[in-house]
């Protein structure tokens, strides 16, 4: 049983926030005005539901549902550039890896997924909405962008999951 109590505040952050930075990540990849509001709204109800998706995992439980204190996530925690956005990101999975390697290791494979999940939802939510630099036609369908592809695949391999 993984509660809030096994985890010191900068450690719980960590574990609640590289989630999140992986999906920023994704954001940032590819930066666009209509696609900043789809992909922030897309990781919004993708955190909304992790408890969801994840009934049994009582660590996602406790990290994503209102029983908890939230945590305060400042923008210096995610990265200001596409760049740092992914080295923060890579860095968080990292460290929230390695805290479950050593105090709950039943737990880490569900959080490894999620954290990934979270990233490929909002870059299929990119791909759902159509950019002047990636101009599509009504007839074919849309595709993850390049630079998104790259940050999956990164971030991917920093969590430790098969490519």
């Amino acid at each position: 049983m993984t509660t809030r109590q096994h985890y010191t505040d900068a450690e719980w952050k960590t574990l609640a926030i590289a989630p999140v930075a992986c999906g920023y990540a994704v954001a940032m990849s590819e930066l666009g005005v209509f696609s900043s509001a789809s992909e922030g709204s897309t990781l919004g109800q993708a955190l909304a539901t992790a408890s969801d998706r994840f009934p049994a995992h009582e660590l996602i439980h406790a990290l994503f549902t209102a029983n908890d204190q939230p945590v305060s996530i400042q923008p210096q925690d995610l990265g200001t550039t596409p760049a740092a956005a992914l080295q923060q990101a890579i860095t968080l999975c990292h460290a929230a890896i390695a805290l479950l390697q050593e105090r709950s290791p039943a737990e880490l494979t569900d959080y490894q997924t999620l954290c990934y999940s979270l990233a490929e939802q909002v870059a299929q939510a990119t791909a759902e909405t159509p950019r002047s630099h990636r101009p599509t036609r009504p007839h074919q369908p849309k595709s993850v962008g390049e630079h998104e592809q790259e940050t999956l695949h990164q971030l991917r391999s920093a969590l430790g999951l098969e490519i």
